[in-house]
């Protein structure tokens, strides 16, 4: 999903949002989805981006909707974390409708997509960014971290196919709560580090244009 898994930055343009390898590839699932149906869609996703714990959708609803739009499970949850993203990164900036569609202009989103997000932006916008001023988030945030390296061998007769692999132990812990730190472990390949390492370099543009 675009708001944690590793997106392998490939920038084009600068914007509200980052012209990642996974972000165009979850674009082209939106574009394929019928601009009628995608409408519904969104304004019960955008109704329920403040309710953090809740999905959108029931499994029932998400068996129906992926027989309908001629998807998968995975390419669905695709369309939910985007459209999501999307939404969040608006209200986070506080977007207007016409800023919205210029940023979405940026991207590889098709005009008839683009006008879905902004009518829903429109009308759905304002009432969330007054929901998540209200709303007093202690976010997680992370406390610590061990890594190890790995090397798997898919044949034991062939070393050419040894592969490498990065292993982290993330821990985690909200600032204010008195409750017990989490952690919990990330494999990562060559690849994926390096898609990683991209993203973060991505935020800390970000973070510096701010300062």
């Amino acid at each position: 999903q675009l708001s944690s898994n590793t997106m392998a930055a490939d920038t084009k343009q600068s914007g509200v949002f980052p012209q990642t390898q996974q972000f165009v590839k979850a674009i082209e699932i939106i574009n394929g989805v019928d601009a009628k149906k995608l409408s519904k869609i969104l304004s019960r996703i955008i109704d329920n981006l403040d309710k953090r714990n809740e999905k959108a959708f029931s499994e029932e609803e998400e068996e129906k909707l992926c027989e309908i739009l001629t998807l998968d499970g995975a390419a669905f949850a695709t369309l939910i974390s985007c459209s999501s993203f999307i939404f969040d990164q608006s209200a986070k900036n506080a977007l207007k409708a016409n800023k919205l569609t210029t940023e979405l202009n940026k991207t590889s989103m098709d005009e008839a997509q683009i006008n879905g997000f902004v009518k829903a932006w429109t009308e759905h916008g304002p009432k969330l960014i007054e929901k998540l001023k209200e709303t007093c988030f202690a976010p997680t945030t992370l406390k610590g971290m061990n890594w190890s390296l790995q090397m798997s061998v898919a044949s034991q007769n062939s070393a050419r196919l040894r592969q490498p692999r990065a292993i982290f132990e993330l821990n985690t812990g909200h600032p204010i709560s008195k409750d017990k730190d989490d952690s919990f472990f990330m494999e990562l390949s060559m690849d994926e580090l390096t898609n990683l390492f991209n993203d973060l370099e991505q935020i800390q543009k970000q973070l510096d244009s701010l300062t």
